[in-house]
Protein backbone atom coordinates (compact mmCIF):
# COMPACT_ATOMS: atom_id res chain seq x y z
CA UNK A 1 0.00 0.00 0.00
CA UNK A 2 0.77 3.75 -0.77
CA UNK A 3 1.72 5.88 2.53
CA UNK A 4 0.00 8.99 2.33
CA UNK A 5 0.22 11.87 4.76
CA UNK A 6 -2.47 13.90 6.52
CA UNK A 7 -2.10 17.41 6.56
CA UNK A 8 -4.50 17.96 9.36
CA UNK A 9 -2.49 15.66 12.38
CA UNK A 10 -1.19 17.58 14.79
CA UNK A 11 0.71 15.36 17.23
CA UNK A 12 4.70 16.19 16.29
CA UNK A 13 5.54 12.33 16.35
CA UNK A 14 3.30 11.28 13.47
CA UNK A 15 5.11 10.73 10.30
CA UNK A 16 2.22 8.57 7.70
CA UNK A 17 -0.03 6.46 7.32
CA UNK A 18 -1.80 3.64 5.27
CA UNK A 19 -5.19 2.41 5.44
CA UNK A 20 -5.04 0.00 7.99
CA UNK A 21 -1.92 1.71 10.08
CA UNK A 22 -0.84 4.89 11.45
CA UNK A 23 3.47 5.23 11.85
CA UNK A 24 4.77 7.42 14.32
CA UNK A 25 8.17 8.44 15.20
CA UNK A 26 10.52 5.45 16.39
CA UNK A 27 12.59 5.07 19.64
CA UNK A 28 16.02 5.86 17.44
CA UNK A 29 16.66 7.53 14.66
CA UNK A 30 15.33 6.28 11.14
CA UNK A 31 12.48 4.08 13.14
CA UNK A 32 9.09 3.93 13.44
CA UNK A 33 6.24 2.63 15.74
CA UNK A 34 3.05 1.94 14.33
CA UNK A 35 -0.61 0.85 15.34
CA UNK A 36 -2.09 -1.85 13.06
CA UNK A 37 -5.78 -1.58 13.25
CA UNK A 38 -8.38 -4.41 11.95
CA UNK A 39 -10.95 -2.33 10.57
CA UNK A 40 -10.33 1.13 9.31
CA UNK A 41 -13.03 2.74 10.61
CA UNK A 42 -11.28 1.99 13.97
CA UNK A 43 -7.85 4.07 12.41
CA UNK A 44 -10.16 6.80 11.33
CA UNK A 45 -11.36 7.16 14.59
CA UNK A 46 -8.16 7.12 16.76
CA UNK A 47 -6.71 9.67 14.27
CA UNK A 48 -9.92 12.18 14.81
CA UNK A 49 -9.13 11.33 18.92
CA UNK A 50 -5.61 11.88 18.89
CA UNK A 51 -3.38 12.44 16.04
CA UNK A 52 -5.50 15.30 14.59
CA UNK A 53 -6.73 17.08 17.27
CA UNK A 54 -3.93 19.66 18.83
CA UNK A 55 -5.52 19.60 22.63
CA UNK A 56 -5.99 15.34 22.93
CA UNK A 57 -2.54 14.10 20.81
CA UNK A 58 -0.71 14.09 23.86
CA UNK A 59 -3.36 11.31 25.39
CA UNK A 60 -2.10 8.85 23.12
CA UNK A 61 -0.27 6.22 24.39
CA UNK A 62 2.54 6.26 21.55
CA UNK A 63 3.23 9.53 22.17
CA UNK A 64 3.08 9.21 26.08
CA UNK A 65 5.41 6.52 25.30
CA UNK A 66 7.84 8.38 23.51
CA UNK A 67 7.58 11.26 25.75
CA UNK A 68 8.47 8.77 28.67
CA UNK A 69 11.63 7.50 26.57
CA UNK A 70 12.68 10.84 25.97
CA UNK A 71 12.55 11.05 22.14
CA UNK A 72 12.81 14.39 20.85
CA UNK A 73 10.49 15.73 18.64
Amino acid sequence: MKRQVSASAKCPYYKCEERHEIFCSGLKDRTSLHYAFAIPAEKREHMKKYCKDVRDYEQCPIYQALVKAGVKV
